[in-house]
């Protein structure tokens, strides 16, 4: 039996939904992935653009079906079909999709001791970033309301767009604060200070002595972001927990702990990388004994590059990792004695990537051969003196990692001053923009090389 023209129109619908939601699942993985540049997902983004634009010119028979699949859509569909609501401006719409999303999301759970469900979570974060990215702007401080009503649901959701208009109140902060779980604590105290409302910041201090580490370090860069450094710095006995915090506020005796964690041997991750922001040339030498085969030699490289600026990049073999599942059965004899399966051309399987250097010896002889080029005394970033400049270049880089770029991000604010709202997870053409828009704000600002 042939397709009516409204079956063949549901089933063209139905498709571009299924892409978009494809896309915007693509685009994610692709974001968090380290070989690739945050500039790579442009495609992706203007392909999940196209799917939506074509939902618009659907018209009602589109929009009929977009808001019957509402209840049963996956968290990209739930991307997809925010955004092209509020392309439409269908403010009746968008209510009936709030209403949906209170009665189908299992969040927050009704008992503290409950795990959140990380489906719901995930359908939080897409719904919230589509609204953030697109919901009218005339809307959001109308919005503000919803954060001090009974809808619970709704609170994480609409928070982010209502902080990018400055219109979540004291009330509003509190709400969102109290009602979100460990796993969206640290994204709630980022979004108050996204609102940049100095008079929020004592609701977010006693989240620095918080257990989770993820909450101290969030409640630590919005207490900078709204001008509470010296809060910041004054809180002791954290050193390890608020080691990215202590680095972008550039006081030079508490990157001094930051030194003194790794010479007691308490190395992780983001100390390392809290060495290469806080951008002291006497943690140099620290860092340099992190690399070759230590467990955080990336980290360490990735520091002294944000420091040292030396691009030292060097094509690196990954082996594939492989699980006793994913072999046949005449290849797990070998993989029990700890032998990787072969190519039939007989060689490992996995991929060559270009990576910064983790040799030591490398390193060494960059720093004998360019050390004039720098002064003890003075704050460096990317091989320059620290600057707004500096700070924004290593923003523009392709090869700055996503996390990296959004606490530069926050640096510019901490200490440039800079009110505007750059978001790490807008659309490249958005954020790409926005950028260019900055860079003359970035030349106005003076050198501030020294320590704060």
């Amino acid at each position: 039996m042939s397709l009516t023209k409204a079956d063949f129109h549901r089933e063209l619908f139905l498709e571009h939904l299924e892409e978009a939601s494809f896309l915007y699942s693509s685009r994610l993985a692709w974001r968090d992935d380290r070989e690739l540049s945050w500039v790579d997902t442009f495609d992706l983004e203007s392909r999940l653009d196209a799917h939506i634009e074509a939902l618009i010119d659907g018209e009602e028979e589109a929009k009929t079906l977009c808001l019957s699949r509402i209840k049963e859509a996956d968290v990209g569909e739930l991307y997809a079909l925010t955004s092209y609501l509020c392309k439409l401006q269908d403010g009746a719409a968008l209510t009936g999709l709030w209403r949906t999303l209170i009665d189908i999301l299992d969040y927050p759970p009704e008992e503290e001791e409950d795990e959140a469900d990380q489906d719901a979570i995930d359908k939080i974060v897409s719904v919230s970033e589509a609204l953030r990215v697109y919901y009218p702007l005339a809307w959001r401080q109308r919005a503000a309301a919803l954060l001090e009503s009974e809808h619970q649901k709704l609170f994480p959701i609409v928070a982010p767009a209502i902080a990018q208009a400055g219109g979540i109140s004291r009330q509003g902060a509190e709400n969102l604060l109290s009602t979100s779980g460990p796993e969206l604590l640290p994204r709630a105290i980022r979004i108050v200070a996204d609102n940049g409302d100095a008079g929020h910041a004592a609701l977010l201090q006693p989240y620095l002595q918080h257990e989770n580490n993820e909450v101290a370090e969030a409640a630590g860069i919005a207490l900078l972001r709204l001008g509470q450094r010296q809060v910041v710095t004054s809180v002791n006995g954290r050193t390890a927990e608020l080691a990215i915090p202590i680095a972008l506020a550039g006081v030079r005796k508490q990157a001094a702990q930051l030194q003194q964690l790794v010479r007691d041997g308490q190395v992780s991750s983001t100390t390392l990388v809290a060495l290469g922001l806080a951008g002291d040339l006497t943690s140099v030498n620290l860092l340099l004994r992190e690399l070759g085969d230590k467990p955080f030699a990336p980290d360490a490289a990735l520091a002294l590059e944000l420091m040292l600026g030396a691009a030292l990049y060097q094509e690196t073999f990954v082996p594939e990792q492989f699980a006793k599942e994913d072999l046949f059965e005449h290849e797990l004899e070998a993989f029990q004695e700890g032998k990787s399966p072969q190519h039939p051309e007989g060689r490992e399987f996995g991929v060559t990537v270009d990576q910064l250097c983790q040799e030591p010896a490398q390193w060494r002889e960059w720093l004998v051969q360019n050390e004039s080029r720098f002064d003890p005394s003075l704050r460096y970033r990317g091989g320059q003196p620290y600057s707004a400049q500096a700070v924004w270049s290593g923003l523009c880089h392709r090869r700055t990692p996503p996390q990296v770029r959004q606490w530069l991000m926050d640096e510019l604010g901490i200490q440039f001053g800079l009110r505007h709202k750059l978001n790490i997870n807008d659309p490249v053409l958005r954020q790409s923009k926005q950028l260019r828009d900055l860079s003359g704000w970035v030349r106005e600002q003076s050198v501030a090389a020294s320590w704060a």
